[in-house]
């Protein structure tokens, strides 16, 4: 798959959606590794209480999840690296879509998260969704960046 064939479609009428993206002083390579590096979540995403994932990632592969006091049940759909990684999940009766994108500029990545929410509370609370949806995407960007710097660093003391 190339990055041009991506399979999730997110939905852009979904009652709720959220865009954040930001650059990172480190390779696509391994800011794509470390958010595929999901046992570590809950280690560098305070955003994050829990994670369970015992399989490959790869389309189809399936992981549990908890974040914002939900657990979520989520299952990867493409999966290219360095340069996206999506994902699907369920929570409380939601229906999530995630992508995340990777691009190398000028010694750094410039990454991109996208997810929108669909189901009834999306339409009961759509402004509260909104807001916590924006604020989590940032919250994660910050807590990937800072993991992504660090372990380039490392790296390069190899």
């Amino acid at each position: 798959m190339n990055r041009g064939d991506r399979t999730l479609e997110l939905d852009p009428q979904a009652p709720v959606s959220a865009v954040a993206e930001t650059r990172i002083a480190a390779p696509a390579d391994v800011a794509w590794s470390t958010l595929a590096d999901l046992n570590t979540w809950p280690d560098w995403n305070p955003d994050v209480e829990a994670m369970r994932h015992n399989g490959r990632v790869e389309p189809g592969s399936r992981f549990r999840w908890k974040a914002g006091g939900l657990s979520i049940a989520s299952r990867f759909v493409d999966v290219v690296r360095p340069d996206l990684l999506s994902w699907t999940g369920r929570a409380l009766g939601l229906r999530a879509a995630h992508r995340w994108t990777f691009t190398e500029v000028d010694g750094g990545t410039v990454v991109r998260t996208e997810e929108t929410f669909d189901g009834l509370l999306t339409r009961i609370m759509p402004g509260k969704l909104r807001a916590t949806l924006a604020t989590s995407l940032e919250h994660a960007l910050e807590a990937l960046g800072r993991e992504s710097e660090r372990r380039a660093r490392a790296r390069g003391r190899d």
